[in-house]
């Protein structure tokens, strides 16, 4: 379930979301990837650099920002999501059950917005080690289908560990819809390498580069 914040606003602000819902045109775009997707029909399609995570930490500066793609939410990527994890609440599968919520209309999942931030990124696996922490994250928005995200990330810290072949980097992301409105956002930490420990890229090594 998607936990939005400012609960004491919720009454005005749910009715709002479930009137601009009912006013909005339902949408029924399959998932796109995104170079498919034209701009005349989503903004922020324009490639950008959505580069976080693609060198060493001691690289990695203080800063330091991305801006990503988009990618569009739609029913059927909700779908897949919710038959992977068994999470099959009806807010997000069953359209007369959400036309009677708050939101109006069928939402995606809180948590599947969380994996479609970090999968806008670039996370190159030669330097990231794993996810770190989650901290400071907050729900701000629904995402309907047929919505378009992108997400806007800047390097808060960068922490080296003692021995310094890793370090914790820490970043201020936030997903963004097509109206400009904050969906969520959150400060990610991320294990990534340094320069002695960073691994061949295997995309190369399957390609039988040396």
């Amino acid at each position: 379930m998607l936990t939005l914040d400012g609960v004491a606003d919720w009454p005005l602000w749910s009715f709002q979301a479930k009137r601009a819902a009912s006013s909005r045109p339902q949408r029924s775009m399959e998932y796109l990837p995104h170079d498919a997707i034209s701009p005349s029909r989503v903004s922020h399609t324009l490639k950008r650099n959505s580069t976080l995570i693609s060198k060493p930490y001691e690289d990695i500066k203080t800063g330091d920002t991305a801006t990503t793609n988009s990618r569009i939410i739609t029913g059927e990527y909700v779908r897949a999501f919710g038959e992977l994890t068994g999470d099959n609440h009806p807010l997000h599968t069953n359209a007369q059950y959400a036309e009677q919520t708050r939101f109006g209309k069928q939402i995606a999942h809180g948590a599947l917005m969380i994996s479609t931030l970090l999968g806008l990124v670039e996370l190159h696996p030669s330097y990231l080690q794993c996810f770190y922490s989650l901290d400071n994250l907050r729900f701000k928005a629904p995402s309907y289908f047929g919505d378009s995200v992108y997400a806007v990330c800047e390097i808060l810290a960068v922490t080296p560990h003692k021995d310094g072949e890793s370090a914790v980097v820490t970043s201020a992301a936030k997903l963004i819809n097509q109206d400009g409105v904050t969906v969520l956002s959150g400060d990610f930490s991320l294990l990534v390498a340094g320069r002695s420990t960073a691994l061949a890229d295997p995309a190369l090594k399957a390609q039988g580069a040396p």
